[in-house]
């Protein structure tokens, strides 16, 4: 999470929260806090932090619906540690890891949906009236930082900046066929209309 004086800034896993870090730790904007990339409070939705609330601006990161499934079923798979895969297979998602290779894992529970409005998730609590599109985040940050205030050289400065490389898909990640993609946006409407909210300019929602 990123938070400054009047906005705060959130993500869900696999969505660009360590790009969007370096970024505005290039801007080097006084009073912002940045959440570091080794604590997994990087995720904390808004109403869980006290420090984020009340703020006249909220910001939150999202991505094309089967490319974030993908990329979360595939950080779960080539998870070193396997802490996140093993507290899937305890809660019965997966009965084991190479489940995470088919997307049949991800249609049965509406997982973005409850990222986004579930009883813990990013929108409880609060008014988000900009997403960032993690297909063109360098853009859409760009226009943030400029409507934060930001000039103009520090905002163009922002392309040069190194970011962390997307992980990549295992080889034996199977892709959603049109027929299950079809049904991954069914189940998940919240985050379908907000994926279509997004495409427009500057990412805003009224």
């Amino acid at each position: 999470m990123i938070i400054g004086p009047d906005f705060a800034i959130g993500h869900i896993s696999r969505t660009g929260g360590d790009a969007m870090r370096a970024y505005f730790r290039a801007l080097n904007m006084p009073n912002v806090y940045i959440q570091s990339e080794e604590n997994n409070a990087k995720h904390d939705p808004f109403h869980s932090r006290p420090d984020a609330s009340g703020k006249k601006l909220y910001v939150v990161m999202i991505r094309k619906l089967d490319e974030w499934a993908l990329s979360q079923m595939n950080a779960l798979y080539l998870e070193e540690s396997g802490k996140w895969r093993n507290s899937w297979i305890k809660s019965g998602c997966i009965k084991q890891r190479e489940d995470l290779l088919n997307p049949e894992c991800f249609l049965n529970i509406p997982y973005a949906d409850l990222a986004l409005a579930g009883k813990n998730g990013m929108l409880k609590g609060v008014h988000v009236t900009r997403w960032l599109r993690t297909e063109h985040l360098l853009e859409d940050a760009q226009s943030l930082a400029l409507d934060l205030g930001v000039s103009k050289n520090k905002v163009v400065s922002l392309a040069s900046v190194k970011t962390k490389p997307r992980l990549a898909l295992d080889p034996n990640m199977q892709l959603f066929s049109k027929e299950q993609k079809k049904k991954l946006y069914t189940i998940n409407p919240v985050w379908a209309t907000i994926e279509t909210l997004a495409n427009f300019p500057y990412a805003r929602t009224a």
